[in-house]
């Protein structure tokens, strides 16, 4: 969760676990904005709606996602339904040659148990 003012630049770099396998429709949020500006600025070369393809899924990138339209947010679009829990499958190099590598996690609830 970030806030305050945030600009996006720099080279967005993909990398998902083997196996990792979100159904299509899975939003993965990358930044939530927590402030009341717009987020502004964008990964280069990616602007809004742009699809991305990592492990053979295709997501779309969206930067005005959430709930008040601030946020960024990968979608899937097509793969394997399924899921397994990932940590680290995201790093995101941030203007300024910061990098900020993003945990996260899917739970996936079957007729077994919680995954």
């Amino acid at each position: 969760m970030a806030s305050g003012t945030i600009t996006l630049s720099g080279v967005l770099q993909l990398n998902a676990l083997s196996g990792f396998d979100p159904a299509p429709g899975t939003e993965i949020t990358l930044i939530q904005n927590a402030g009341t500006s717009p987020i502004a600025g964008q990964f280069q070369g990616l602007p809004e709606g742009s699809v991305i393809t990592v492990n053979n899924i295709a997501y779309t990138l969206s930067y005005q996602s959430g709930s008040d339209g601030q946020d960024v947010v990968l979608t899937a679009g097509s793969g394997p339904p399924g899921g397994v829990p990932v940590a680290n499958c995201v790093t995101a190099q941030m203007g300024q040659g910061e990098t900020a590598s993003i945990n996260c996690w899917r739970t996936l609830t079957t007729a077994m148990g919680t995954l």
